[in-house]
């Protein structure tokens, strides 16, 4: 009875790391998310060998005053409230506001995840066949909420961003970043959103933004990262980023740099992950749509645990 108890727990420990592992798989890409937001997105290359690993995560937002500097203080707004919260308690003030001026604890923050989807439109627009994935989260002390729409084209298309025009090609990645409810300083017009990605090497820019097209860095083995310089607020009219960005941090090449002014309702932006035309192996090798079965991942664990349960039989 005792050694059945163990398997039972090593299994379900098992089952809990597999959990913490979401995957999509798209022909020759798979995209693994953690459960604080973080995507890695491998795409292999031509024969069996796989591209170093991009991985991509939010890293900071930072409230910016109407000079486009970042705030050193958070002016309290007026309407400064939290439900079931004691404003009397300095504490929760002081700690909501620093939040909402800087927030940078992405590592501990934990995403909610929706369900697979396979669908004949990428998220926010455009007519494509994609595999898609939501997760979502309320950050701490209520300062916002903060969902990601992540999108596998399934076939090779262009999609329109506010007269942008993206080239997608089935396996890229396309992952939109959605904003709502936000709770904003007095003194902050603007809010950068600091979204680190790192390749093979540092990013080395292909392009710049235009009218016409997102600027395009170059990660190394083939793979490029493209920022629009569009963003839509309550699904109006996509309008233009601030000039200058987006751009990369110059203090942290690893780091790019969106900024959005002020906002009430619900803000998207729309970057994307892609292979070049030359960088992979013929579609339909390697995989099929969607995850299906266990991951690689759930497999390794799923032996682990039958062998710890034979060693205590």
């Amino acid at each position: 009875m005792m050694t059945t108890m163990r398997c039972i727990f090593f299994v379900l420990l098992g089952l809990a790391l597999v959990a913490a592992n979401h995957e999509l798989n798209m022909g020759m890409t798979t995209v693994h998310i953690g459960d604080s937001g973080e995507m890695e997105f491998v795409r292999q290359m031509n024969g069996s060998e796989e591209a170093h690993p991009v991985k991509i995560s939010m890293d900071e937002i930072v409230q910016v005053d109407k000079d486009g500097n970042a705030l050193t203080e958070c002016a309290e707004p007026t309407d400064l409230t939290q439900p079931g919260t004691d404003w009397t308690k300095s504490t929760a003030k002081t700690s909501m506001m620093t939040n909402m001026k800087t927030f940078h604890d992405f590592g501990n923050q934990k995403f909610d995840f929706g369900e697979e989807k396979h669908s004949s439109s990428m998220p926010h627009g455009g007519d494509m066949m994609a595999s898609t994935q939501r997760f979502s989260a309320s950050l701490p002390d209520g300062i916002g909420k903060m969902a990601i729409d992540m999108a596998l084209p399934e076939e090779d298309g262009e999609i329109d961003v506010g007269g942008e025009k993206h080239r997608l090609r089935k396996g890229d990645m396309k992952f939109n970043i959605e904003m709502s409810e936000w709770m904003w300083c007095d003194n902050a017009a603007f809010v950068d959103v600091y979204i680190k990605v790192s390749g093979r090497h540092a990013a080395e820019q292909k392009h710049a933004r235009d009218s016409s097209v997102p600027a395009a860095y170059d990660l190394g083995d083939n793979v490029t990262v493209s920022f629009s310089g569009k963003f839509l607020i309550d699904a109006g009219a996509w309008d233009d980023m601030a000039e200058g960005f987006p751009k990369v941090d110059p203090s942290d090449t690893t780091r790019f740099i969106v900024r959005f002014p002020r906002f009430n309702g619900t803000l998207v932006y729309d970057p994307t992950v892609a292979g070049d035309d030359d960088s992979t192996a013929e579609d339909g090798v390697g995989g099929d749509s969607g995850a299906s079965g266990l991951s690689v991942p759930a497999i390794l664990i799923t032996m682990a645990t039958s062998a710890i349960c034979a060693m205590l039989k």
